[in-house]
């Protein structure tokens, strides 16, 4: 920052009884805060709807092959399913084994690929490794789908979003006048609530609340999607207990103070994922969490990586360009 530089220039020049510099600051670059058309901005509104409805029909798709895979094991007559559910119902079964066989809810890739010769005759065989975790955990997409939506709607800021803390016991509650309503909050403080500091507002707190039949509302996405990693989420927290264990034997053993800092920055890391509300497995069969920044995730071969708007907007550009209609810069 420039003021802060010359102030420390002019406290050296002080002390060395030398004149003050009167620099005048560099004019600061506009910025260009162009918005899109209202049509246009409605447009893209409904295909993050659509985007999110659709994830929850997968995951009700999902939910309803694993119910079946049940009542397969428990010996019932097995329902009529396509080919591609039998697919799916095949690859989860084969993943629920791995699980039970290793005591562990999100099983490594080499405990999936287990005895098959290669990924090759893995996949040969009709498994895949993707399909499998997508089958329980929200792929990155089903994250960005829900944490954009619920963005859109809530009128909050991305830092204010990514800023809810999944433990907190207030984070969602019934409106205490209204049973159809449900609130979203980031006040602690008060009865009803999901709640979030806004980092740039000194701790400032935000609400919103809607109607608990509106599905796409930011609180319903946030209550569907925490139901959805809850596994994830105690999974986040074993290994937060174990990094917390060995950060206590390193400094016991008197660790180099490289190796404790680099633990003490594993243990804030995880310590953060447990915080999240927006937990995903992505394609390294790891715990990530989608943070607010817009890095891109997504890599298409012969273009450049995009962000899940990009993704969104290119989307939708190609349909709005069948129907004549011009297209959506971005945004």
């Amino acid at each position: 920052n420039f003021l802060y530089f010359l102030t420390i220039v002019n406290d050296a020049r002080r002390l060395m009884r030398l004149p003050a510099l009167l620099w005048m600051a560099p004019k600061r670059k506009e910025v260009s805060r162009t918005l899109i058309p209202d049509d246009q901005a409605r447009d893209l509104k409904l295909a993050l709807k659509q985007a999110w409805e659709a994830v929850r029909n997968t995951w009700a798709q999902n939910d309803a092959i694993r119910a079946e895979a049940n009542r397969r094991l428990g010996g019932e007559a097995p329902m009529r399913l396509c080919e591609k559910e039998e697919r799916l119902l095949e690859n989860w079964a084969y993943f629920h084994r791995i699980q039970q066989k290793t005591g562990s809810i999100l099983p490594t890739t080499n405990d999936l690929i287990g005895d098959w010769k290669s990924r090759q005759s893995f996949s040969e065989h009709g498994l895949s490794l993707i399909e499998m975790r997508a089958m329980i955990f929200p792929t990155v997409e089903e994250a960005d789908a829900a944490y954009h939506l619920a963005l859109a709607n809530s009128g909050w800021n991305s830092s204010t979003l990514s800023n809810l803390d999944a433990n907190s016991p207030f984070l969602l509650a019934d409106h205490p006048k209204d049973a159809k309503q449900i609130f979203l909050s980031p006040d602690e403080d008060t009865e009803v609530t999901l709640w979030a500091d806004k980092p740039r507002a000194r701790g400032k707190k935000q609400f919103c609340f809607a109607l608990r039949k509106n599905v796409s509302s930011t609180p319903m996405i946030v209550e569907r999607y925490l139901v959805r990693v809850h596994s994830l989420r105690e999974a986040l927290k074993k290994d937060y207990q174990a990094a917390v264990a060995e950060l206590v034997r390193m400094k016991a053993d008197c660790e180099t103070v490289e190796m404790i800092a680099k633990q003490v920055g594993r243990v804030q890391e995880i310590r953060r994922g447990c915080r999240s509300v927006w937990l995903y497995v992505d394609q390294r069969s790891h715990i990530n969490w989608i943070d607010g920044m817009c890095l891109p995730k997504y890599y298409r071969k012969g273009t450049s990586p995009t962000s899940y708007l990009g993704l969104v907007l290119e989307r939708l550009n190609q349909r709005r360009h069948q129907q004549g209609k011009p297209a959506i810069s971005p945004v």
